[in-house]
């Protein structure tokens, strides 16, 4: 008896039931054999204190379902609440004594083996479906499948996301700072200042270059090569396309060593919304003005040479 409590011993194995309800199993090892299925109505289900060996599961573990061969650990419970999450992990501390050791919350480096013939669409350490929302009542401000709320601190150097080499592919829009791109990236800068912000920098030893390229195998004379072009939104009424530079095939192209090629320049005149041709480089060093060409020099000359 343990006031009023419960005490059984047999074959090196004690079970105490207290008067307070908790249970205590002092058995090296504990097995369950068949079907075994441990009940309670309290918050915690299994508590499992002490010791350094943690928790050893040798083949599945489901959590609010059966667990499947090909899914070691398979979570789908179901539950409403406050603060709702399927699956919470959050460590108290981790501390590394190692030196020059990596420190990590969580590490995923699953070796995948394909053993089939047949094309397998996906393989990733990380797979993650689109979220499934339901509005029954209410918003939600932000809907996302992976979800980084700032960058961590303290480091040397500080990222929320750190791609250690290797190519990233997106398929669909990305978007700086604007939550709705139109176009594969879209760039939005809400600062005022002229020179102090950039919304692009490109920054490479000796130099950059920035390649505009038609993708075609075939390039017909007055094919589009590449623009660059300058709009403004007056009133929110759209984007408008006030001035360009456009660079086009000026002949058919019969070979990678025989790509002629022109450059032309626009500006839209007052009272109008329509971009006109104003100057053009063609493929034999000519250029042509559709202006007056006005030269105002306060103390150079002008000198022609040629033949």
């Amino acid at each position: 008896s343990d006031k009023g409590g419960e005490y059984i011993s047999g074959d090196g194995t004690d079970l105490t039931i207290t008067s307070g309800g908790a249970v205590s199993i002092d058995a090296s090892p504990l097995s369950f054999s068949g079907a075994s299925t441990i009940d309670t109505s309290g918050n915690n289900l299994l508590t499992l204190d002490g010791g350094t060996a943690g928790v050893r599961v040798d083949n599945t573990f489901g959590v609010g379902v059966a667990p499947l061969a090909y899914r070691p650990v398979y979570l789908a419970g179901s539950h409403t609440s406050a603060v709702a999450t399927s699956g919470f992990y959050q460590s108290q501390s981790l501390t590394t004594t190692g030196s020059g050791k990596n420190i990590m919350g969580a590490y995923f480096g699953t070796t995948l083996t394909v053993n089939h013939a047949s094309a397998h669409p996906i393989g990733a350490q990380i797979y993650i479906e689109p979220s499934a929302i339901t509005l029954t009542s209410g918003t939600v401000t932000n809907a996302a499948g992976l979800y980084i709320k700032n960058a961590p601190s303290n480091g040397d150097a500080n990222y929320a996301i750190f791609v250690d080499g290797g190519d990233c592919r997106f398929d669909g829009n990305v978007g700086i700072g604007t939550d709705a791109p139109a176009t594969k990236l879209h760039v939005v800068d809400t600062s005022s200042l002229k020179y102090e912000n950039n919304s692009l920098i490109l920054t490479r030893a000796g130099g950059h270059l920035l390649t505009l390229l038609n993708a075609s195998t075939t390039i017909a004379n007055n094919n589009a090569l590449g623009y660059v072009r300058f709009e403004g939104n007056e009133n929110g009424a759209g984007q408008v396309a006030s001035a360009s530079m456009e660079g086009h095939a000026d002949a058919a192209w019969t070979s990678n060593s025989d790509c002629p090629s022109r450059l032309t320049f626009w500006t839209t005149p007052a009272s109008s919304a329509t971009a006109l041709e104003r100057m053009r480089i063609d493929s034999s060093g000519d250029v042509t003005f559709t202006g007056d060409l006005i030269i105002s020099t306060a103390d150079k000359g002008i000198s022609f040479t040629g033949g």
